[in-house]
């Protein structure tokens, strides 16, 4: 399957991962210690040269990614595929992220959420983690900050559920 989104007068597509044929398998860090199984990531942003740039890095940590560009691409996807978590912007175009938050809220209760956005306040954050999101990252985001705030918030998902 192909994605594509504009932006600006530049055209740019993603491969998506097939997540039904793809399998979960432990990943080893540089010692040979058994780091978490691949996580099954929805990105989702409308600046489409950030979304693949922070896809490609997430692939090469061993995650699979598959990236959406708009509320109703998003949606799509999440109803042809279930993620572990999803990452999505706030501002994403015309549209609002926090629809997207309460969306899965509703439906996909089971996937963990992280928040990213370049105008972060206090009361955005508040705002964003009463919707139902883990984490706000502010951009730029940090490669170290990100991949603590996706470990953490598998880890509480995984905790939720042995708790169900």
């Amino acid at each position: 399957t192909r994605s594509l989104c504009d932006w600006s007068s530049d055209v740019c597509s993603s491969d998506l991962v097939d997540l039904n044929q793809t399998n979960h398998t432990s990943v080893f860090d540089d010692y040979g210690v058994p780091m978490s199984a691949a996580i099954s990531i929805l990105l989702v942003d409308d600046d489409c040269h950030l979304v693949e740039s922070m896809a490609d890095w997430l692939r090469q940590s061993m995650h699979q990614v598959s990236t959406a560009s708009s509320l109703m691409d998003a949606k799509e996807q999440l109803v042809e595929s279930d993620f572990d978590l999803v990452i999505t912007d706030l501002r994403l175009g015309n549209e609002d992220g926090f629809d997207l938050i309460r969306h899965l809220r509703q439906r996909y209760k089971d996937t963990a959420v992280l928040v990213m956005t370049g105008y972060a306040t206090p009361g955005t954050a508040v705002e964003a983690v009463q919707a139902g999101a883990f984490d706000l990252l502010t951009k730029p985001i940090i490669d170290d900050e990100l991949l603590l705030s996706i470990q953490r918030a598998i880890e509480l998902r995984e905790i939720g559920r042995a708790h169900v």
